[in-house]
């Protein structure tokens, strides 16, 4: 084989000594995902190293709802003062009416007389 067939044949083909290399395994762990719900963005880690870490994660969402309980609790406690008050209203109504009656009863009496 000449030189020119060998550069011919060559040609065409893939020189895979310019190829090496070696392949490398990577693994991927999650450490953490993220979690959205009602529009807030939690981030929630796959492992705790401890219970203290648990502890300080879970701390906002105990912050938050303890602030909804007692925001619910106010919301509550002005229904229960609306309707409180306008209980007052209609019982202090019936008294007027009562008296009115009574005094009216009175007056039929002594005119009566």
């Amino acid at each position: 084989m000449n030189i020119l067939e060998k550069k011919e044949k060559n040609k065409y083909s893939i020189d895979y000594h310019l190829v090496d290399g070696s392949g490398a395994g990577v693994t991927i762990e999650p450490i953490a995902f993220l979690a959205v719900t009602n529009g807030t963005i939690k981030l929630l880690p796959v492992n705790h190293d401890s219970s203290l870490d648990k502890l300080v994660d879970y701390v906002p969402d105990l912050l938050n709802k303890v602030g909804d309980a007692i925001s619910t609790m106010k919301d509550k406690n002005k229904c229960i003062e609306k309707l409180k008050n306008k209980i007052e209203k209609e019982v202090e109504k019936e008294k007027e009416k009562e008296e009115e009656e009574q005094e009216e009863q009175e007056d039929y009496e002594d005119e009566e007389d």
